[in-house]
């Protein structure tokens, strides 16, 4: 007997051959194999591909997987085979080494090579549908969400539709106005804070001609600067305040409060080297503020809301007014601003006098129940939340019984408010106007901001007895949450002629460039904005601009103020964390003073020379002093200080 796969002799007792380690056939395989070569080309391809095991089997059978133990380690050693056998061996089944590895992953490719051309054009046919039914459910998925809003628009009622946009926009925004105050809440309440905050003021040339012409000499300032420093570890704060002027410190102010034991101390070392204990007059007037907790001043920002908190009030009293819409009408209109329009829904809402009542009681008894409202308001302090829970029970049930009820006498089923809200195919609300008729008066505001692609228009209106006295108009373009647009503020005539402006017409312009608010969640934003005014004469020439970049712990902003293109004045500030301030507590050794007691008052008065200290920022950044304190006070103040010479004029100061 023959080995099927390598041709060798074989005893008709072998399982397996001894040259290649393939599995015998016996006779009636072979026979039936033999049989079978003489079926049709499909049929012999059939039997082929049969004929050949599973890649896993085929590994198997080749590395002598299914030999017994000791036969494999005759496979694998050559033990007791002739040195040209062995040869023969290695040359028919590898190196000895693959042999010893009968578990290897077979070669992909050689299987590959070898499949039958049949089973190749399957395997090509099976990934090629298994493809295609990927593409065709991403497809299906996508038009079955367009579908199943549109089913869904059909299917309700203008007013149901109206109540679903409404409530999934208030959601959308929620997230964004939630995060962002989440994110505020948590950089003020933290335990640690280490942060430092610079702040640059600088004049250019052009400007100190202009603050001269007001009798104020400064053709030797350069710069401003204001450096805080703050160091928070618990209920200990560190905080220091330093003024420089072209470089030069003229004061520093530190303190350090720790109102959870009570003390609070300040020290400007330019003035004296000792402290003022401020710790008696802090607690005392706390103790006359019977509404305050003590330790409000420990950290103030402790007592803003919790997040969750304003989320579930908010969440709930919309939900009040969504749902006090009802037999909402529907119109489809075109959306128009500043030459930018769009087709859109309409749904227009609105309330009787009754529907206002009803309303007004709705949130007035949710009010009365609010648990979210309740546990604010104790947080703050336990004395106002009694005195709000007496205004709820008494005082608020009275007036509103009496109140509603005169409201609704007069009001009636007169429509006494009108809202219209704009909605785009997206479900998005891009519009809104609001009429409010009290006592034949009309109160309208109307914000509108159609869409086309990227671009966008904008319209805000305020009006008074159909009487539109302020108006802005913008446009401009918006891509992935960063705005670019221009917008124009309006005053009626009668408005602007008691302004004494000739026209009110474009008044103020504010443009937006790259501002973007797609990390808002996370406390960040950036970008330009510039106000400027051509229809003012006065500051025709004129521009502020505020540049502005970070977040709650890192930012960087520059306000300017422009003449034309160039900076008249320059504020740059900078908030970053970390600082090098050292706790600002006094030691024992240092002199401490008092506030409240009179003998160290006057001990601590009596330390302080501001005539010397006057005399020696006059001298450092070379500015005449007097004329600026002369402003500030009204009165004329000599300085005694020539500053031309370097003696020092005992002649005291007077205000």
């Amino acid at each position: 007997m023959k080995c099927s796969n390598c041709g060798a002799e074989m005893a008709p007792t072998d399982k397996f051959c001894a040259v290649c380690g393939h599995k015998s056939e016996t006779e009636e395989q072979q026979a039936k194999a033999q049989t079978d070569a003489g079926q049709p080309e499909e049929k012999a391809a059939e039997a082929q591909a049969g004929a050949g095991q599973l890649e896993e089997k085929a590994a198997e059978a080749q590395a002598g997987a299914e030999q017994p133990e000791e036969k494999a380690a005759e496979a694998q050693a050559g033990v007791g085979q002739p040195e040209e056998k062995t040869a023969e061996t290695t040359q028919q089944t590898g190196t000895p080494d693959d042999a010893a590895r009968p578990y290897a992953a077979p070669d992909v490719a050689e299987q590959q090579a070898q499949m039958p051309k049949s089973k190749k054009k399957k395997t090509k046919r099976v990934i090629g549908i298994t493809a295609a039914c990927v593409v065709a459910v991403a497809l299906v998925s996508i038009i079955g969400v367009k579908a199943y809003q549109a089913v869904k628009k059909a299917m309700m009622s203008p007013t149901e539709y109206y109540q679903y946009v409404e409530t999934k926009n208030r959601d959308a925004y929620k997230k964004s106005y939630t995060g962002y105050y989440d994110t505020m809440r948590g950089v003020l309440t933290e335990d640690k804070i280490n942060q430092e905050i610079n702040a640059k003021v600088t004049l250019s040339d052009t400007a100190k001609s202009l603050i001269s012409l007001s009798g104020v000499d400064c053709s030797k300032f350069n710069d401003a600067e204001i450096n805080v420093l703050e160091n928070k570890n618990g209920s200990a704060n560190s905080a220091q305040m330093q003024l420089k002027v072209n470089n030069e410190n003229l004061v520093t102010f530190k303190l350090y409060f720790d109102y959870k034991n009570k003390e609070m101390y300040y020290q400007i070392p330019e003035w004296s080297e000792s402290y003022m204990n401020v710790s008696n007059a802090l607690n005392q007037s706390l103790r006359d503020t019977d509404y305050l907790p003590v330790d409000v001043l420990e950290n103030p920002f402790q007592y803003l809301p919790e997040t969750s908190d304003l989320d579930q009030i908010f969440t709930r009293y919309t939900d009040l007014a969504i749902k006090s819409a009802k037999d909402v009408e529907k119109e489809d209109v075109t959306l128009e601003a500043k030459d930018i329009s769009q087709e859109v829904a309409a749904y227009t809402v609105k309330y009787s006098g009754s529907d206002v009542v009803e309303v007004t009681r709705d949130v007035l008894d949710e009010v009365k129940e609010d648990e979210n409202i309740k546990h604010i308001i104790q947080k703050i302090s336990p004395k106002l939340y009694s005195e709000y829970e007496k205004v709820m029970e008494e005082e608020l049930a009275e007036g509103e019984a009496q109140g509603l009820k005169e409201f609704e006498q007069e009001a009636g089923k007169e429509n006494i408010l009108t809202m219209k809200t704009y909605v785009d195919s997206d479900d998005e609300i891009v519009g809104r106007e609001l009429k409010v008729n009290a006592g034949g008066e009309v109160f309208e505001i109307k914000s509108i901001c159609p869409r086309d692609g990227k671009k966008f228009g904008y319209e805000f209106t305020c009006s008074l007895g159909y009487v539109t006295y302020v108006t802005i108009l913008g446009s401009g373009e918006e891509k992935s949450d960063v705005v670019n647009g221009e917008y124009y503020l309006s005053l009626n005539d009668s408005i602007a002629s008691d302004m004494d402006i000739a026209s009110g017409k474009d008044l103020l312009k504010l443009q937006l460039k790259d501002y973007d608010l797609s990390d808002i969640e996370d406390g960040k934003f950036s970008g330009t904005c510039t106000i400027s005014s051509d229809a003012i004469p006065q500051i025709a020439n004129y521009a502020l601009k505020i540049q502005s970049e970070g977040g709650m712990k890192a930012s960087k902003s520059r306000i300017s103020v422009l003449a034309g293109k160039d900076e008249l004045i320059g504020i740059a500030m900078e908030n970053s964390e970390g600082s090098s301030l050292n706790s600002t507590k006094p030691s024992n050794s240092d002199t401490v003073y008092d506030i409240t007691n009179e003998e160290d008052l006057k001990a601590y008065q009596s330390e302080i020379s501001l005539d010397t200290w006057l005399q020696q920022v006059q001298k450092k950044i070379g500015i005449d002093l007097s004329s600026i304190l002369s402003g500030l006070n009204g009165d004329s103040y000599d300085t005694g200080y020539d500053n031309d010479s370097s003696d020092y004029s005992e002649e005291s100061y007077t205000y």
